[in-house]
């Protein structure tokens, strides 16, 4: 294999078309096709080359003054990523045929013009070894992680998420909000006819309707009609009053601590399944009601227990960096 072929470009680019998208390009020129390689990197905050791809090649082509209809496009995700790594060819195409250019041979009519693409891309597994024998010479890498990533940084690139964390409280059971779509409740057939028959005020919002028809619900339903319900089998007294416990022994912001906790709990095995539910898919209430576990609301509030553990809001631990980590062949 010789040396590194001289690149007429191998650094960062921006595409503001793929959301500000940042991608490694290399081009080349060769008799005289342009070759372009387009590779992922971590901190990019727009769209990935895969789902850029067309956006990214009419961009190269502008940008360099290319026509579109000559470009020959390889995409790279190197390792690392959080696609497995792999090489393709990528192809531009209308209406299904095949609109790449040959880098050697004859050269065949064509209907894209300039820098327009109005059709769809089709990938084609392929190597960084054939890469290299088009180009007549070697791929070079790109800079260590470090660097590629500051650089990347410098351009307005780096991925981050807010994250947050639940607020747990002992709220009294009795004020827990009744049921407003009890939709695998084995007596949903009844809580729609009370919606049915609900006589409406003006002005009554449908967080309104659901409440009242929630507590007719709710005083309709018989011992009986309870213990058809599997949810309503569990020891809920007992697994509310726990979960006061570890919430007082443990604070409201605790994280994972909660399932240690749960695990050394004296309950039955299935009561402590229905206690660690409590924390990890949390009974979760919001303005006007449930955003989660309105059936175990349900059972607490027939369970006789005084309190129990619910999300009462969540709150914002900062922004963390969501990026990867690039381990070359990039």
């Amino acid at each position: 294999m010789r040396g590194y072929p001289e690149a007429f470009y191998n650094d960062l680019v921006v595409v503001p078309d793929a959301r500000d998208g940042i991608f490694w390009l290399r081009l080349y020129v060769i008799n005289p096709v342009p070759l372009a390689v387009i590779t992922e990197v971590p901190g990019n905050p727009g769209q990935s080359v895969t789902h850029a791809i067309e956006r990214i090649a009419a961009h190269v082509a502008t940008t360099f003054h290319l026509d579109l209809r000559t470009l020959v496009i390889f995409e790279i995700w190197p390792r690392g990523a959080k696609v497995p790594a792999r090489v393709s060819r990528v192809s531009l195409t209308r209406d299904g045929r095949d609109r790449a250019p040959q880098v050697r041979g004859h050269r065949r009519k064509r209907t894209l013009v300039g820098t327009e693409f109005t059709g769809r891309p089709e990938w084609s597994d392929s190597t960084r070894r054939h890469i290299e024998r088009l180009i007549g010479g070697k791929l070079p890498e790109l800079p260590h992680h470090e660097r590629l990533y500051e650089r990347v940084l410098t351009l307005g690139g780096g991925c981050y998420e807010e994250e947050w964390q639940r607020r747990f409280e002992p709220v009294p059971v009795e004020s827990l909000p009744p049921p407003h779509n009890p939709s695998s409740c084995a007596h949903i057939a009844r809580f729609e006819e009370f919606y049915a028959l609900l006589e409406r005020s003006p002005g009554d919002s449908p967080a309104d309707a659901d409440m009242a028809v929630g507590l007719r619900f709710l005083d309709s339903l018989t011992p009986e009609d309870r213990d058809a319900c599997p949810r309503h089998s569990a020891n809920w007294k007992a697994i509310a009053d726990e979960s006061v416990r570890i919430l007082n022994a443990l604070g409201d912001r605790v994280s994972g601590g909660y399932m240690k906790e749960v695990k050394r709990s004296s309950l039955s095995e299935g009561d402590r399944q229905w206690l660690g539910s409590l924390f990890w898919d949390p009974i979760d209430i919001g303005a006007g009601g449930y955003t989660n576990g309105q059936h175990r609301g349900c059972a607490l509030r027939f369970s006789g227990a005084e309190r129990a553990v619910v999300v009462i809001g969540h709150e914002s631990l900062g922004t963390v960096c969501v990026d990867w980590k690039y381990q070359g062949r990039g």
